[in-house]
């Protein structure tokens, strides 16, 4: 079995649910033993979503592109490779959007790593000191500027309101325009704290 080619070893492992295997999707999550955990974790994302106002709920418009969505589950390891964490988001499948439809532009710079090694050897140099900043959930924060319609999670569908789908009200992780969104608001903080 050594001699095994990866993918069919992964395929094998993962077609028996072994804890620490990432589920590909809701309905393999569901067989995995530890399925009261990624429940709650579900749970805990949408009441995010909802607390932050992601979206609202409408009946949907007639000819309106309706964008999937989707969730990524993802198991976090310790040094031993015992089972850590648990991590799920909810993405929007971009790959259904429309362009002049969901979306214009989908641009948005980027460091490139030849950068970040010239800013570091010049800090070095100086002897100056270096802050990495992470935002968590950082495309959430960021509103839209388009109309954009998206399924309700699949299984989790609001009671009374199965027909209904999402208007977004802010950007989701998967969306084509997430990165721009996201650093048009970047921009618009740090020249407001007189960040050049």
């Amino acid at each position: 079995m050594d001699d095994e080619h990866p993918t069919i070893k992964y395929t094998m492992m993962a077609a028996t649910n072994v804890m620490g295997i990432d589920p590909i999707s809701i309905s393999d999550v569901k067989k995995c033993e530890d399925w009261p955990e990624w429940d709650l974790a579900i749970q805990h994302e949408l009441a995010q979503h909802e607390q932050i106002g992601t979206w609202k709920l409408i009946k949907p418009p007639e000819d309106a592109n309706i964008v999937s969505s989707h969730f990524l589950f993802h198991y976090k390891h310790d040094l031993d490779g015992n089972v850590a964490s648990r991590k799920e988001r909810l993405v929007a499948q971009g790959f259904t959007q429309e362009q002049g439809i969901n979306y214009e532009e989908t641009f948005s710079l980027t460091a490139k790593l030849l950068a970040i090694h010239i800013i570091t050897a010049i800090a070095t140099k100086n002897d100056w000191e270096l802050k990495q900043t992470d935002f968590d959930g950082a495309y959430l924060n960021a509103m839209l500027s388009e109309t954009i319609y998206m399924c309700q999670p699949k299984g989790y569908e609001v009671p009374g309101k199965e027909q209904h789908i999402c208007l977004l009200q802010c950007v989701l992780y998967g969306l084509k325009q997430a990165g721009q969104e996201w650093y048009h608001l970047f921009c618009e903080v740090m020249l407001k704290l007189s960040f050049t």
